[in-house]
């Protein structure tokens, strides 16, 4: 592998991801946390739209003319980062000649990072900011698909408990508790629900 030509390729990338979100996280050479909200909210204030990318659409709610100069809360705010993700996304194909790249969007970046497995590898996908949408999402997800949960975990969540997806873990949540320690319970059961980790 030629990493000093990854890496470069990676400085384009977050050069345009800086641009949105200049406190941005880079968790490897291709991967990257971006925190949308100030972005969102100026762009909603200023009346811009922006142009979407393919899959803008993933984030329904209110249409340009309902954000149009005010505060964006729930869909709309979830509708706007579909569209601004997309932008991004195609900057960065233009930017790198045919760079793709596979986004999350979600109100916390464990959401997001799970959501962007479900589109790989030139996609984007949302897993809704209302409490029902993102039980919803989580619900039939397997636990493997968890960040922190791994071939052993799965394993045993398998042979001990008999689930194997974040909706079976959480009807199950008091034998999990028994099965595990306190700590490693609550991370577990946070995380099936779409909670950080100290949030």
């Amino acid at each position: 592998p030629d990493f000093a030509k990854y890496t470069a390729v990676a400085e384009v990338a977050r050069a345009i991801f800086r641009e949105y979100d200049p406190k941005m996280t880079a968790g490897s050479l291709d991967e990257a946390y971006l925190d949308l909200t100030d972005h969102l909210h100026k762009r909603a204030r200023d009346g811009g739209g922006g142009g979407a990318g393919d899959d803008s659409g993933d984030c329904d709610g209110g249409g340009e003319g309902e954000r149009r100069g005010t505060a964006l809360t729930g869909e709309a705010l979830g509708e706007l980062a579909g569209e601004v993700v997309g932008e991004i996304r195609a900057r960065v194909k233009e930017a790198t000649r045919g760079l793709t790249t596979s986004a999350g969007i979600g109100p916390n970046f464990l959401l997001a990072k799970i959501a962007a497995d479900v589109r790989k590898p030139d996609g984007q996908f949302c897993t809704g900011w209302s409490r029902e949408a993102v039980l919803s999402f989580l619900a039939p997800l397997p636990v493997r698909k968890v960040p922190g949960v791994g071939r052993v975990m799965e394993k045993v969540l398998s042979k001990a408990l008999g689930v194997s997806s974040c909706g079976e873990l959480l009807s199950r949540a008091a034998e999990a508790r028994l099965l595990f320690t306190p700590g490693s319970a609550d991370s577990l059961l946070r995380k099936s629900l779409g909670w950080e980790e100290g949030g």
